[in-house]
């Protein structure tokens, strides 16, 4: 069992003044070594000289330190080298302490004061990491530091037994088998949580950096090595991973590097999977071809990895990109989870999850999963699935930290679903059978519980009429613009408007990029501009269902291919680009559009699930006629701005020409 440091240690170290919160001392920490160390710039070197400090003080014996920071460093110096010998998984013997006496005495006295803090319990290596290099090692590789409250829910949503097999596929610095090992000492003891840490933790990583921080971790906190492996998880076929067979696993936890643009594997390894290769729709089913697929995105390989390493009856528990479950060019990997098997919840995080400061990290959303692999003898009748959609969830899109967390109620209606006792419908939990997936569309957000209670209290008073149907009876029509090229910005006086450009129910004045006139007369009658066009974002991030009316001002633009053109024709149901333009705006229509809007690889798209989107059209048509009016108003006094400072810019240029 690992030793506690000494009572007299915890009252003699009092030199510096440090925060209460443990992760605020690591800061200081850090902070402290970047600006006093010499010849250790990099955050990866100085985390490893604040572990081997770490090393020391969960092992060390019954020896009082001294206030004098000299004859703290010779303790701290003198218990490492004692240790260096025991760990030589980890130091070489001719490795030393590099920080210097003033630096090992800080660390000390603050790793102490979170080694006695009782109230604040946190998971110091995984800390430490996140504060020296999470933020932004590998990023360009797909690998993020799973944030705390991610790892929490989905280890408590398992709940793993004590003789639970269980492995990581992709590891990391391992913070969901540590925090697995955690979990089974609160809820099994000491002894029992000790052979789990021996017997049963499992992970891989392919990165030497990461595999040794990870084997760190674990040591740290179970005092057992653990069975972890440097290694590509995707290489099947290779014998040092003959101890994480397929089919051996009751739980698979992890979180794998995802990423469209990443390369995963080579052909001989993509042709070890059936993912690898490329798949043929046939109306509700998929047949895999013989042609493999063009660097597969590792997030697609890992799926069908992750499903083989279970035993029948075993739980994945995972985090993906929801555009592995919304994707279009995905299909075929939801219908493999289907195939092979029962999807018990897919809770979707917000965007900010895996943001750790206003640069660092990725606004990529993404989902928790958690499945049940078939048993041989099941038959395929639809199971339900638990969907939720946190909005707030750790930290905000800054990676500033933020009191609100959805996680903590959305786990306990999700294990009430599991005891067949959830009856609520929200968006912290709804209920839907896998027959009801549409589209092979796992997005909770697709979903939204709260639309189909709207679309109930509308229909007493309106007609909810598809977009599709709307195009189909000839009352719209919806089209797309050009691209025109970066070199062409600047070329001219056109507005070329891009998504940017539209704002408040008008197009800018100042469009940001302008065009030559000839690319203008090139396209025009193709992109057939007219006065009371509607333009609506249909790419981006945060602007999609942004709206705007075109008016005569606006004629003379083109407009690019990520903005949806809506025209209103002559129709009998009273529709107009004005009324049309309110109820576009509404909160019911906004919210289907965040629930169609689906992530791509890159940026988020709306496509053409526009057209599912209902538009409630009131069946009294004096009610259509008020909103006409009172927004063409509106449009009215906005164009008379327009020209107003359109006017006054000409008369200044004028003056000053």
């Amino acid at each position: 069992m690992k030793k506690n440091p000494p009572q007299e240690l915890k009252n003699t170290l009092s030199l510096f003044t440090f925060p209460e919160e443990p992760v605020s001392i690591i800061r200081e920490i850090r902070n402290y070594l970047a600006g006093r160390t010499s010849g250790i710039s990099r955050d990866e070197a100085l985390l490893e000289e604040v572990l081997k400090v770490l090393f020391c003080l969960v092992n060390f014996p019954q020896t009082k330190l001294s206030k004098e920071e000299f004859e703290t460093a010779k303790e701290i110096r003198a218990e490492f080298s004692r240790l260096k010998g025991k760990l030589s998984d980890f130091y070489q013997k001719d490795e030393e302490i590099l920080l210097d006496p003033k630096s090992i005495q800080y660390v000390v006295e603050g790793l102490l004061k979170i080694l006695h803090n009782k109230t604040r319990k946190i998971d110091i290596v995984a800390n430490l990491y996140q504060a020296f290099i999470g933020g932004s090692i590998r990023g360009q590789e797909g690998q993020f530091f799973t944030p705390r409250v991610a790892v929490d829910f989905l280890v408590k949503a398992i709940n793993p037994e004590s003789t639970a097999k269980l492995i990581d596929t992709a590891c990391g610095a391992c913070s969901f088998l540590t925090r697995s090992y955690t979990h089974v000492l609160e809820k099994y003891g000491p002894e029992k949580a000790r052979v789990f840490a021996k017997k049963s933790l499992f992970g891989i990583e392919k990165d030497k950096q990461l595999s040794r921080l990870a084997k760190i971790h674990v040591y740290v906190l179970t005092q057992e090595m653990g069975n972890l492996f440097n290694a590509d998880s995707l290489l099947r076929h290779k014998d040092h991973l003959s101890a994480v067979k397929d089919g051996t696993f009751d739980v698979v936890i992890t979180n794998p590097p995802f990423g469209a643009r990443i390369k995963s594997a080579d052909k001989e390894t993509s042709s070890q999977y059936e993912l690898g290769y490329k798949w043929e729709q046939n109306g509700n089913n998929f047949i895999k071809t013989n042609r493999l697929v063009e660097n597969t995105p590792p997030q697609v390989l890992f799926m069908e990895r992750n499903v083989r390493a279970l035993k029948p009856g075993g739980i994945l528990a995972t985090v993906i990109p929801e555009s592995l479950v919304s994707n279009k060019n995905y299909k075929n990997v939801v219908y493999y989870l289907l195939q092979n098997t029962h999807i018990e919840a897919v809770i979707g995080m917000p965007e900010s999850l895996f943001k750790t400061s206003g640069k660092g990290g990725t606004h990529t959303k993404t989902c928790l999963l958690i499945a049940r692999k078939k048993t041989l003898n099941e038959k395929g009748r639809a199971k339900k699935i638990f969907l939720a959609e946190a909005k707030w969830c750790g930290h905000d899109s800054r990676g500033n930290t933020i009191p609100k967390n959805d996680l903590p109620q959305i786990l306990e209606n999700y294990l009430d679903f599991k005891k067949d006792k959830y009856k609520g419908q929200d968006y912290l939990g709804y209920v839907i059978n896998e027959d009801q997936i549409e589209d092979f569309i796992l997005a909770p957000r697709y979903y939204n519980v709260e639309i189909e209670n709207s679309k109930n209290s509308l229909q007493k008073k309106h007609n909810l009429l598809t977009v599709r149907e709307l195009v189909d009876k000839g009352t719209i029509q919806i089209s797309t613009g050009d691209e025109v090229g970066k070199l062409a910005y600047g070329s001219g006086e056109i507005p070329y408007i891009r998504t940017s450009d539209l704002t408040n129910w008008e197009l800018k004045l100042d469009a940001k990029h302008r065009v030559d006139r000839t690319i203008y007369e090139k396209i025009k009658e193709k992109q057939d501009i007219r006065e009371g066009d509607l333009f609506m974002v249909k790419d981006g991030t945060y602007l999609i269902g942004t709206i705007a009316i075109v008016t005569k001002l606006d004629i003379e633009s083109i407009y690019q291919s990520h903005i949806y053109k809506i025209r209103v024709c002559d129709n009998d149901i009273g529709l107009t680009p004005y009324n049309l333009l309110g109820l576009l705006s509404s909160s019911f229509v906004q919210k289907q559009i965040r629930s169609k809007q689906l992530t791509q690889d890159i940026i988020d798209s709306l496509g053409k699930r526009i057209y599912d989107i209902h538009i409630p059209v009131a069946k009294d048509k004096k009610i259509l006629i008020e909103i006409h009016n009172k927004i063409k108003n509106v449009v009215d006094l906005k164009v008379k701005a327009k020209a107003g400072t359109l006017d006054a810019l000409n008369h200044t240029n004028f003056v000053f020409s």
